[in-house]
């Protein structure tokens, strides 16, 4: 019994004890943390507010019995910060397996896939980490090998309720259709608000291009957007153009049936633009809170939102998110990245021949009219 609580009681003593100015202690301290079992992370001395909690120490050594089947688990170190608990192969930054998002009460797991993106994945208690020893361990292959695998791809195992969202970060991309099954139609919600009220209200635009393997528009009528609202089948139905932004909540919607869409039809690119920013001198520095979330339209459980955080505060045109195909499955990737110019310029990029009419027609959402 004392053998399993010596390690800890050794790493309590050189958090209590840490006192630069006492030169006695320094030499005491030496000898301690020589003795700290390999695989624990001895705090620095600038580190004194940073607590590893009892679940970030369960989680840890959940990880570590998961991919110590694969690999010496003594490889395996904890590394706790401010932000999150990070759980690294050979103690390198550059190595992470995981990461343990327990600050809030909330938990996420961090995970990573083959482009060394995170997605934060939703857990109720530690043990669901248990659920994702596949992926954890496909990561430990690919930082030892950078061999690649399908269980590098991100599927969420649990689904209690709705807080089962994934949290996506720029460029992290996750298993729309095989993580679940039966999923064919989605609704694509975005939201923004303006920092500060001016003159003119924001007039954000949202838009989908249906792009084939060439990367480029199947035609012009593939390009859906507030002067044309549903594609050539019926596959997308853009729910109308929200002309002030001023609603709480989603400001526009689209609607994706997935087996309607072409067969042609590989990537489904969304963005959004800033109507007459330059006139206006309006760009997405003056927009906050904006983000993009994926929603099952029959039960409108919420799959996935992405919330964008990057400084593009002299842009007016952005793409916030993608869906493409991989054989038989859609995957959704976040973007989060600006775009020079507005509409034409993105038009002229996926290969528009004719001038598209952008002058705005008519509206059917303008929630100006709403209390």
């Amino acid at each position: 019994m004392v053998s399993e609580f010596r390690p800890l009681i050794q790493l309590a003593l050189y958090q209590l004890f840490s006192n630069p100015d006492n030169e006695h202690f320094k030499q005491a301290l030496k000898a301690m943390k020589k003795a700290v079992p390999h695989g624990t992370s001895v705090p620095d001395d600038n580190d004194d507010e940073i607590i590893t909690t009892e679940d970030e120490q369960t989680g840890y050594q959940i990880v570590k019995s998961i991919v110590g089947k694969i690999t010496n688990p003594e490889r395996v170190i904890i590394r706790d910060t401010k932000s999150y608990c990070g759980v690294l192969l050979d103690n390198n930054n550059r190595k992470a397996i995981c990461r343990l998002h327990f600050n809030r009460s909330q938990k996420y797991l961090g995970l990573f896939d083959d482009s060394r993106s995170e997605t934060r994945v939703p857990i109720q208690t530690v043990d669901e980490i248990h659920n994702y020893a596949r992926q954890l361990q496909a990561t430990v292959k690919y930082l030892d090998t950078d061999e690649k695998s399908d269980d590098l791809e991100i599927v969420i195992r649990s689904k209690p309720d709705d807080e089962s969202s994934v949290l996506l970060s720029s460029g992290s991309t996750i298993a729309l259709t095989k993580s679940n099954p039966g999923l064919n139609k989605i609704s694509i919600a975005l939201g923004w608000n303006a920092k500060a009220s001016g003159n003119d209200d924001f007039d954000l635009d949202s838009s989908v291009f249906l792009l084939g393997q060439n990367n480029k528009l199947l035609s012009d009528k593939h390009f859906i957007f507030y002067n044309n609202l549903t594609a050539p089948n019926g596959s997308i139905q853009h729910m109308g153009d929200n002309l002030t932004g001023s609603n709480q909540g989603d400001d526009e919607v689209i609607n994706i049936t997935l087996n309607k869409l072409d067969a042609q039809v590989m990537r489904v690119v969304i963005a959004v633009t800033i109507h007459d920013a330059k006139q206006r001198q309006q760009n997405f520095g003056m927009v906050k809170d904006a983000f993009i979330r994926v929603v099952n339209y029959d039960n409108n459980r919420e799959i996935a939102r992405y919330n964008l955080t990057e400084n593009v505060s002299l842009k007016t045109a952005m793409f916030f998110g993608e869906f493409y195909r991989l054989q038989n499955d859609w995957k959704f990737r976040a973007i989060g990245k600006s775009y020079p110019g507005g509409l034409n310029s993105m038009l002229k990029v996926f290969g528009s021949t004719s001038n598209v009419v952008l002058e705005k027609r008519n509206s059917i959402f303008d929630w100006s009219n709403f209390s």
